[in-house]
Parts: structure tokens; sequence; C-alpha cells
């Protein structure tokens, strides 16, 4: 017998007695057409043991509550394996999942051993819907099992007495291996028994009726497992009517051969080879415009397969709202029930109308799903947004803009938009995309769905006025979806305004002295002696003292800035802005000036501009600020910041470690001082009197003494002189006090060329302060190190050691085979120790020495610190100092 691709559903009409109904599992039932190979369900093959839901047939509705359908789980590895996850996903949305939903009942399958199965209760729906099962097992090895399946509920048609469909089913060809089918229907009468009956011996079946009752409206459930293989089957429902009277006992006839159309047996098919099978939930889905709408296609065959194309029909308005899907060109398909989603819309503005979307695939097949295009209802509509308010506009001189958003709020496109008439004082502006004015304002504008649009009202009072309100209106017109026609809309909106007189009034100060602008009130810098140091700075100050905002506050520099010796210290007047009462200053620096530049700049001219509030319109206002500055030549005191340093051939004990660099190492001698001179000039034209060099900012003068014993050295302390034009004067520092050194052993010291004062008839006092630029950096450095060994006392006896290296005997006049070097305690006696001699001696070729100790056993057990000196025996070194560590037991 020759298969076919569609088979259709022929049960037999009611009879006396026994009611039959066939269902047959061959392709799913479409509304279109579709090319290809028929199957549907869960395809099982020997080459992918797994875990899988039975197939189904579309499940009838119904409105009795307490009903339900089932499908099976069958477990076809040769694993134990445990219920992970189960839900409902619908249009590729997840609606529900857990083990027991609104939609499902999954708790009897938590867990299924090596070939068992189990079943899973589906509640029925009262309007035709649909969502794809999934479920996902695992076995004890972590390997998942994914299984899906498609349920549908739809308006089944009564048969021969029962609520029946046979789509989504069909023969498995897989001769090794069973598969299940479920199939769901409802009770059209009362019966007093049901059958189940399989031309092809069933493996197992099962019949499930709600609380075991066959009285009409029943929902129930026969779940049959069938071998696999290429063949034929008849399955057929049969049902003993019950009657007021008596119980029939006829058997309805099955023949398949029969001109009686309505006594024709259904078949199951089986597909022809292993090849995929596509079944979607998208029969004659209505497409609204603007609203997207999607469906489910479902891969139920032997193979995987993949998309090629999806073509919605050429006079359709139909659109792939492909953010929103998972099926397109190059998805893939696979066996066993993969699926993806295809989401829709359509743009049709006009009436209603048929359309259809076509989804091909690699294998030559194709499925045409019917559509329903629907235009929406034209629901017109603008929104009108006032961006701010028109407020507190100054007639000082401004104006303000408001912006308005139109946006199309509707549903449909509106068009020739048109703005109404505005009160004295108002402006619509022109279309200006770069201003902000992107409606056209000659009434052709028209926005789409969703689109917006701003125009500009600009607003120039010129008398005073308290809160009032404006009505702005627009129009436009929008197409009827029926006849085309245009219609009217006309929608608006209103703004506040009000206006004032207030505005900004911007004051100066200088130095927190109030000044006036303009050339007759220029502001005189005090003259500064050109000496290359002395400078002076001016501190501007701008205050708002009117009652509005003084927008764009600006204090020009750049004029000044191009005078010679001025610069800018700080300024925070740059474009900004000030509120009532609020200011900002800027500070001018003039000087230093050399002598030979100086001289006297005139009337430099600062521009002060702000506009009066921060309406956009507001005309800029200025004021010009007059500056003079002025430096003389007078008493000059010019120091040589680079002194006269110690020549480190000359001097004992001193060493320059890289030349040109400011930094001497230096061995303590006493009696051979180091010095550093500096000279200080008077370069002016003027005696500098009472001068004074400050020694305390040389940095370091600790261990530092003055020689003052020429009659040229410069006046430290309280000591003063005049130096007349032309003289100098020496200083110079002498380093290091030996009694410094006795007390404390040696300092490191950073030296800079001290600072001074001095006063002159023209600028008066004059402060120098340090150069610090340039220091003289001494370090001491040791002549060489002694260490002394940590030691235990034994029995009221200890031993010392002391230890001499890196000996400088290229430095220090007196070397070891001169004179050696003598190790003394020289506080023995109060640190409760003994010795026949409280000193070593450490002598060529030796490099150490050692002290007999003795104490009495008696003291604490504790450590003791012994203070130790060594001193070269010949030559002249400070003495290096430290302390031994001696526990006693």
């Amino acid at each position: 017998m020759k298969q076919q691709n569609k088979l259709k559903l022929l049960l037999p009409a009611l009879a006396v007695g026994m009611l039959s109904a066939c269902v047959n599992s061959g392709s799913s039932s479409d509304s279109g057409s579709d090319s290809g190979n028929s199957g549907g369900g869960n395809i099982l093959s020997d080459a992918i043991p797994g875990v899988y839901i039975s197939q189904t047939s579309t499940m009838p509705l119904t409105g009795a509550g307490g009903q339900s359908f089932y499908l099976s789980v069958s477990n076809d590895t040769d694993k134990s394996v445990s219920l992970a996850s189960v839900s409902a996903t619908s249009a590729g949305k997840t609606t529900s999942s857990g083990t027991k939903t609104d939609y499902y009942n999954a708790a009897g399958c938590h867990a299924l051993g090596p070939k068992q199965s189990c079943l899973i209760e589906v509640t029925p729906q009262k309007t035709a819907s649909n969502f794809v099962l999934n479920t996902s097992f695992k076995d004890a090895n972590g390997k998942a099992y994914d299984s899906h399946q498609l349920v549908q509920f739809g308006d089944v048609a009564s048969v021969s007495g029962f609520k029946v469909t046979n789509n989504n089913l069909q023969v498995v060809k897989k001769s090794s291996q069973s598969f299940q089918v479920a199939i769901p229907f409802v009770l059209d009468n009362d019966y007093t028994s049901l059958t189940v009956k399989s031309n092809i011996p069933t493996l197992q079946q099962n019949l499930l009726c709600n609380s075991n009752s066959y009285s009409k409206n029943s929902s129930c459930t026969a779940i049959l497992t069938l071998p696999g293989g290429d063949y034929l089957d008849k399955i057929v429902i049969s049902g003993t009517e019950k009657s007021m009277l008596k119980q029939s006992i006829h058997k309805h006839a099955l023949n398949s051969n029969s001109a009686n159309a309505a006594l024709a047996s259904v078949m199951l098919g089986a597909s022809s080879g292993s090849v995929a099978n596509i079944i979607h939930n998208g029969y004659n889905l209505q497409l609204t415009t603007g609203s997207t709408k999607s469906f489910d296609l479902l891969n139920t065959g032997l193979a995987d397969t993949k998309i090629t194309a999806i073509t919605p029909s050429s006079t359709s308005s139909v659109t792939i709202k492909q953010a929103s899907s998972t099926c397109a060109i190059g998805t893939t398909l696979t066996s066993n029930g993969s699926y993806c989603t295809l989401a829709l819309d359509t743009t049709v503005t006009k009436n209603n109308a048929n359309a259809n979307v076509k989804i091909s695939f690699e294998d030559g097949s194709y499925k045409i799903v019917n559509l329903v295009e629907i235009a929406a209802n034209p629901a017109p509509g603008l929104s009108i947004t006032p961006n701010g308010n028109l407020l507190n506009t100054s007639i000082a001189g401004g104006s303000q803009n408001l912006t308005i958003t139109i946006q199309n709020n509707g549903n449909t496109p509106m068009n020739d938009i048109a703005f109404g008439h505005l009160p004295n004082g108002f402006t619509l502006r022109a279309y200006d995309p770069s201003n902000g004015v992107t409606c056209k304002t000659d009434g052709t504008q028209s926005l789409a769905k969703n689109d917006s649009c701003t125009v500009v009202v600009n607003y120039k009072p010129t008398t005073e006025t308290s809160l009032k309100y404006v009505d702005f209106y627009v129009t436009a017109q929008y197409a009827d979806t029926k006849t085309g026609n245009p219609v009217s809309y006309t929608d608006n909106t209103t703004f506040e305004y009000s206006a004032n007189n207030n505005q900004a009034t911007l004051s100066l100060s200088v130095n927190s002295v109030n000044q006036q602008f303009g050339s007759s009130n220029p502001v005189t810098f005090a003259t500064i002696n050109a000496n290359n140091t002395d400078y002076i700075e001016s501190t501007f100050t701008l205050t708002n003292t009117g009652s509005d905002i003084a927008a764009e506050v600006k204090f020009d520099t750049t004029p000044l800035i191009a005078q010679p010796s001025v610069s800018i210290v700080s300024n925070d007047c740059s474009n900004v802005n000030l509120t009532a009462g609020s200011s900002c200053s800027v500070t001018v620096k003039y000087g230093p000036v050399q002598a030979a530049n100086a001289t006297s700049i005139s009337d430099v001219i600062v521009p002060v501009s702000y506009r009066k509030n921060t309406l956009s319109d507001t005309d800029v206002s200025s004021n010009n600020l007059y500056l003079n500055f002025s430096s003389v030549v007078s008493a000059i005191i010019t120091p040589v910041n680079t002194p006269v340093l110690p020549d480190p051939a000359t001097t004992p004990g001193l060493t320059q470690p890289t030349p040109g660099v400011n930094t001497y190492d230096l061995i303590m001698t006493p009696t051979n001082p180091v010095t550093i001179k500096y000279t200080y000039k008077n370069t002016g034209s003027e005696t500098a009197r009472n001068f004074n060099v400050d020694i305390t900012t040389a940095g370091g003068n600790l261990g530092m003494l003055v020689d003052s014993s020429s009659n040229d050295h410069c006046p430290t302390g309280i000591e003063k002189r005049d130096l007349a034009v032309g003289e100098t004067c020496e200083l110079t520092l002498q380093y290091i006090d030996s009694a410094y050194l006795a007390a404390f052993g040696g300092v490191n010291l950073v030296v800079y060329r001290p600072g001074y004062s001095y006063t002159d008839t023209l600028t008066k006092v004059n402060v120098v302060p340090a150069d610090t630029t340039t220091p003289t950096t001494l370090n001491s450095i040791n002549w060489a190190t002694v260490q002394s060994s940590d030691a235990t006392g034994v029995a009221g006896a200890v031993r010392l050691t002391f230890d001499l290296s890196n000996y400088n005997s290229t430095i220090v006049p007196a070397t070891i085979a001169d004179g050696a070097v003598t190790v003394t305690l020289p506080k023995l006696a109060t640190q409760g120790f003994t010795a026949t001699s409280n000193t070593c001696v450490i002598a060529s070729p030796d490099t150490s020495c050692s002290i007999d100790l003795t104490y009495n056993t008696a003291i604490p057990a504790t450590t003791h610190y012994i203070s130790w000196s060594a001193a070269p025996a010949n030559g002249s070194a400070t003495p290096l100092t430290g302390t031994a560590t001696v526990t006693t037991p």
C-alpha cells in the first residue's frame, strides 16, 4: 500500500450501540499548504538514546473542571535519570516553570530507571492555545537528556461520539526501538466501557479517563507503546453506549475497503525515511498593525534541517521582527523536538487582508503559514509637551525661548501638521534644525507613529506682566483606514509666562577697596624696584549687586598678559554666572622687573563683560577697566648665588663625590673647619640702608659658625650696616662647631644662600627670601667603622670584642701603623662592671681588640648596655661611639 503524505481524519458516524473513532498519525493539518515529508511527534533514533516525551495530537477544549490529559515520558537509556527541570514556553518565552504549574503536573516524574516511563498530567484549556513542554533529565554523571513537545488545545469536532483528531502522530520507522503516542479525546456521549485497539499489536497500552468515569464530556488519554517499523496501523477507539433502556452490545464494523466514506478506517503511517518534519502553531495567525505576534516551528522528524528562506507573501504588508525571533535564515532545527520562534508584524493601514509567510528548508520542503492582516483602527494622537516655561522674562533687553515637543503617540501617521496663532510679544521661530526647530512650520510637517519634532516659541516682552497662560494649538490630518479619506485632528497645550524688570549689576573693588570703571578712574599699581626680585599683586573683585543672575561674566586678561612683567596669578571670572550677591576675583601680578627694563605702562584697557540675566537673547553689557604700572631702579642688592666653596685638595677629610655638584662628604675634624662664602653687592642707584643677612634662613645653621673677623663681613643677627652703591660684603659660614660635634658627633647639612633685608627711599622696606634653588650639601661620614659583638657573662666574667673596618687612612692623617685605634669604656664604673684596664688598642696587623670585665654574680639576670668610644691615637678625628650588649645569667 502506497504511503500518503497527507492523511485525513475519517471517522464513522454515530451508530446504534457501539461507537468508534480512528486516529491517524500522519502529518500535521495546517491552515495553508506545505510541501515535504509528513511526520510528527518526538521521533526516536537508534543513534541517540535519550528521555522522550510521547507524541500527542491536539487536545480538545473542555469547559468542565477537574479534567486532565496525559503525556508519557520514557527513559530510552540504560541509566537511571532524575528530573532537573521542566517548563512551558510559548513563542520562545517561558510562561511557567517548576514541577507543578497551572499548565501541567510532573510530580510523578522525579526519577526514572532504565527503560521506565512516567506520566505528566496536562490541564485542559477552555480556549484555543498552545505551548511547548520542555523537560531535562540528568544521569549520575551529570549528562543531560532534553526533550520538547508541542501541546496544542483546539476546538475539535465530534466524530462518532468522540472529540478526537489525528494530527502530529507518526510511526517511528526505526525497528529496534519502541515509541509512545498519547491520544487525547473527549467523550461526546455516556458510555459503560471503552476500548482502544491497534491493528499492530501494542507493546503496552493504558487508557486514562478522569475518575474512571465514561460519562459525557469526560477527558481521556489513550497511551500506546508501539514497536518501530515501516508499517501502516489502524488505531480504533470504541465505546458501548449507555441508554436508558439497555446497553447495546453491537459492534461497529471497520472496513478499509468500504465504499462508504463514513466507514473508512484511518491509518497510522510511517515516514518515508529519516527526514525532518516541521510542525507549527501559527495557523491563521492574526496580525494587527504595530503589534508583534509570534509562533513556534518544531522539528519532530528523524533528521536535522536548516531554514534557507523566510518569505512573506509579495502583496502583504507583513514584516519579520528579527530582534524578537529565534528563527532566521541559517537557523538549524535538530531532530527530536528542536524548535525556534518567528515573530511577525504588519504595516497594513487600510482594510484587512489575507497573507502568508513561506519558510523554506534545505531539504527542499517548505511550510506556508496562513496569516490575517488586520489594520488597526485609527487612534490619532499628538503629545504636545512644553519643555519648561517663559516665567520671569526680563524686559531689560532680553527674551526667552521655549521648546515644545510634538510627538505622534497614536497608531496612525499624522500629516499636514500646523501651529496656531500666538499673542503679541510671542514669535514662532522658523524651521531651523541647527537651532532646535525640527518641525516644519509651513503646514507640511508629517509624523509617523512615535516620531517627534520640536518647535521654538520666543518671548520678548516690553512691559512687566504677572503670571499668565498661552493656549498653543496644533492641527493635523490622518487617513481613515477604511476609505483612505483624510480626517482632521486638533489638540492643544498651555504654557506659563511672565515678565519683570530684574537685572544684574556688577560692581568692582581692588584689594577690597571700591573702584569705578572708566578712563577717569584708573587703577595704578604701586611702583616697584626694578631689582629682578620685587613684585606686587592686586586682587580685582567683581560682585553682582543686582536682582538677577549676571550671566557669562568675563574679566578679559588678554591685554594684561601682553604687557611685560605682568602675569595672572588666578582668574575665576572667566565666563561664569554670578547669582545676586555673589562674587568672583582676578589676581594680577606685576614684577619682578630687571633694572634694564624699568619703565612705566599706562592705560592698559581691560574689558569686563556680562549679560544682565541668563536669557539667551539678552544683550552683552561691557565696561572697561584702566590699569597703570611702573618700576624704577633704586637700591638693589645683587647676591652671588654661587658660593665660594671649600677645596677638597686643601681641606683634610673633605671629598666631592661628583665634580660640579655642590655635595661634599667630610670626616668630622674640628681642627680643620670647612667654610662657605656668599657675596652681596649693591648694584642699584641708591644706598641700601639697614642691610642685614638673616642667617636663620641658611637652612643648615645648626652646627654652623659665622666668621665675622673681616672688616667687610655681612651683618647678621642684630647687626646692620649701609651698603653704598657698588659696595660688597661677604658672609662666611664655618663648618663645624667643635662644641656641637662634641655633643652630637656630627650632622648632615643642606645650606642655602641666606635671605636679607634693607630699606631705601623709594620702595621702603625690602625683604628678600633665601635662595633655595642652589643648595650646598655637606654630609658627615665616619673615618672608620667600629662594631662590638654581643656577649654573655659566665661565673662573673665576660669579654667584649671590638672589630675595626672601613678605616679611611687616606683622609685621616693617622693610620693604624702610625698609632693604632684606642677603644675606651668611659662609664664602666657606673655600669656595674670592673676591668683591669678599660681600654684596648687595635694596632696593625690586628683588626680587633678585647676588654675583659668582671661583675658581682649577685646582680640581676638582665641585659646591660656598656658605652664605648673609639678614636685614632694620632691625628684629629671625632671619636666614634656606641654601646656593647652584655647579658648576665
